[in-house]
Parts: C-alpha cells; sequence; structure tokens
C-alpha cells in the first residue's frame, strides 16, 4: 500500500476486545490505535493497514517474520 492511496478505517463492527484486552478481535487494533486513528495521517494509516495484516496473517500458523510494532504512543515513525 502507498501513501497516496486513501486507508479507510479498519473497523468492521465486531468490537470486541481479544481475553487480554490486546486488541479487537474484529479489526486488530489495540485500543490506543482505536483512539488515534483519527490523528493519524496517511503515511501512519497505511503503516498501520501492513501491521494489521501481519498480525491477521500471524494468526494463521505459519512460517513468517514477526510484526514490527508501533512505535510507544500507537504512531508510526
Amino acid at each position: 500500500m502507498t501513501p497516496s492511496e486513501a486507508v479507510g478505517n479498519p473497523c468492521i463492527n465486531i468490537c470486541r476486545m481479544d481475553q487480554n484486552n490486546k486488541s479487537c478481535k474484529g479489526c486488530w487494533r489495540t485500543p490506543i490505535e482505536i483512539g488515534l486513528w483519527d490523528q493519524m495521517n496517511d503515511l501512519q494509516k497505511a503503516d498501520l493497514a501492513e501491521l494489521l495484516e501481519c498480525r491477521r496473517s500471524a494468526k494463521v500458523p505459519q512460517a513468517g517474520a514477526p510484526c514490527a510494532p508501533l512505535l510507544e504512543n500507537g504512531l508510526t515513525k
């Protein structure tokens, strides 16, 4: 995904947190990422979209590199 592409909100209206309250079972975002979504610029949203895809694919048993974390405040560079 390139920063010039519009990134839509990943929410799919299945708003349930996992047992550890770390991420939404529907969109795979953390509570911090959900709260900061409207403050993110297009590049940050694109980076998060890639991270969410990594999180989804990591839930399926397969070999692969671990997902890169976001910065402490939930935003990327």
